[in-house]
């Protein structure tokens, strides 16, 4: 499960997966006056999830395609779950949003080199560790223990829709200036301590929803 989790990253620089690259997200505008989200010809990540879990139900499909398809909702279900997957303001989910974390704008990359802090890949890596830190997976399993019935139900659209109100409420509220329609901040969002310590809960909760969402989609498609 580990290793087909990122298979769809994987191949994503193969020429014949360019294709799925919109399959990722979902871009739901953060603000009010954007016309409606639009998912063109099915390119996206909530459709991909919806036409994933139909084939992997088809038992007529080969294994191959049953495969492929699995590891699509793994990868899928977890994006739609990080609030930049479904959110958008013209800045491609954040990640053309510049970032001052813990007072670092750059972050070094396995090379060695050094690239500049955006708050998609801050929202991907550093607050996902930040939360499950210490007692984190255990808070994460206790989530899941309370509230799995009540996670288990409805369905990606409704999915997204969720994790972008919490893109709406929490991650473009925090904004250094007034939020501008369609438009990132001149300057850095600041994503201090007291940021990293009110996103941690947000970041839990929202794994404990893809985990206990694509287990409820497994069973349900594979029954």
């Amino acid at each position: 499960m580990e290793t087909l989790s990122t298979w769809s990253d994987c191949v994503r620089g193969i020429r014949a997966y360019a294709n799925q690259s919109p399959w990722h997200y979902d871009n739901i505008p953060v603000c009010p006056t954007a016309p409606p989200f639009d998912c063109p010809n099915g390119n996206c990540a909530t459709r991909a999830i919806e036409r994933a879990e139909r084939l992997l139900g088809e038992r007529r499909a080969t294994d191959q395609q049953r495969l492929r398809a699995l590891a699509r909702l793994v990868h899928f279900i977890g994006d739609i779950h990080q609030p930049l997957h479904a959110s958008d303001n013209g800045d491609r989910g954040g990640n053309d949003v510049r970032v001052s974390l813990l007072g670092e704008t750059q972050y070094q990359t396995s090379d060695g080199a050094r690239r500049p802090n955006n708050l998609h890949g801050v929202w991907d890596g550093p607050l996902f560790r930040a939360a499950l830190a210490q007692d984190g997976r255990v808070m994460i399993d206790s989530d899941i223990a309370l509230h799995a019935g009540a996670y288990a139900q409805d369905g990606a659209r409704t999915w997204a829709a969720e994790s972008n109100r919490v893109a709406v409420d929490f991650i473009y509220a925090r904004w250094p200036e007034p939020l501008q329609c369609g438009q990132a901040p001149a300057s850095p969002v600041v994503i201090d301590q007291a940021y990293i310590d009110a996103a941690s809960p947000i970041v839990r909760e929202q794994v404990a929803k893809a985990a206990v969402r694509l287990a409820w989609v497994l069973n349900r498609a594979l029954r």
